[in-house]
């Protein structure tokens, strides 16, 4: 690892560290430093845009995602929750989105920030460290045995990993091996709510977790899905592709009426912030069928820069 990032790092360790510990105590003091500590910390005009957005969020003391972030420090182990704030705020969105600036200058070529894994191709961990390099460290799995991902997890520490996956894989015999994984995000069907006790068990073991949605729900429907996420100590729900609604003033409403909401993860949201972060780039998507470099993958998704 670059002795710069490791120095990135270890920063943001130390900060969340006393973040965790003091937000119960104080939560609105507690995050407008969060938020001036990620302001110093950004050097791109598009990451300076978005720290307002940032700060404006965790700055008011009527703020919806304050209580919403206390309660997390109450229902997952810290040590996950810093694991996963420094690979995601200083690795991912720091570190790497400035390499992928750097790198995306050099080869005059869009990169992504983000690698979607239909399945494990058969060099996963070169692919994913080939990307590294290139300043990618966000990894969603789909259709991927929890072992595997474990696996995976494990041999990239450094790197975010969300996991989706029906809840009958979550038995007792996986809290040793998840707690080595503190990177690995757990999202489980949403269908499966009588047949299985996964995510009971996540919430016994303190881990952070949801629910995602494989098909489309009417609006209608989402209050029961929000209540039964609620119930079973779910920190997001992923609301599938098609879903465009709640608006975010509907959503901040639902989350003010309730301290330990789930945050909904909408779409069209994430695709806000990767405009922000990172103009031009996007998504590269591999099929467990995959069998050429990453960069191969990224030049036939993404446009190059003219």
């Amino acid at each position: 690892m670059d002795f710069q990032h490791r120095l990135l790092r270890s920063a943001g360790s130390m900060m969340i560290e006393k973040v965790l510990q003091d937000l119960p105590k104080d939560p609105a003091r507690t995050l407008r430093g969060l938020a001036d500590f990620v302001g110093c910390m950004t050097k791109s005009p598009e990451q300076k845009g978005f720290v307002p957005i940032f700060q404006n969020a965790l700055s008011k003391p009527s703020s919806p995602y304050i209580p919403w972030m206390v309660w997390l420090t109450q229902q997952v182990e810290h040590s996950c929750l810093c694991s996963l704030a420094v690979n995601l705020g200083c690795t991912s969105f720091t570190w790497g989105l400035n390499t992928l600036r750097r790198q995306q200058q050099a080869l005059h070529q869009h990169l992504p920030w983000l690698a979607v894994l239909d399945g494990l191709p058969s060099r996963t961990q070169s692919l994913l460290e080939e990307g590294a390099s290139l300043g990618l460290y966000t990894v969603v799995l789909l259709h991927t045995p929890l072992r595997d991902a474990i696996d995976l997890a494990q041999a990239l520490p450094c790197h975010t990993f969300f996991w989706t996956g029906p809840q009958g894989e979550i038995q007792l015999g996986c809290q040793t091996i998840l707690e080595k994984t503190p990177n690995l995000i757990l999202a489980l069907s949403s269908e499966e709510k009588e047949s299985s006790n996964g995510l009971e068990l996540l919430r016994t073991w303190r881990r952070l977790f949801g629910i995602y949605l494989s098909a489309p729900i009417r609006e209608s429907e989402l209050e029961a899905v929000i209540q039964h996420a609620q119930a079973q100590g779910c920190a997001f729900i992923c609301l599938n592709i098609e879903d465009t609604f709640p608006s975010c003033k509907e959503e901040k409403k639902r989350m003010e009426s309730c301290k330990s909401s789930p945050l909904l993860l909408l779409p069209q949201e994430i695709g806000k912030l990767q405009k922000c972060f990172l103009p031009g780039s996007g998504i590269v998507r591999l099929s467990k069928e995959f069998s050429g470099c990453f960069l191969d993958a990224v030049k036939e998704q993404l446009s190059s820069i003219t």
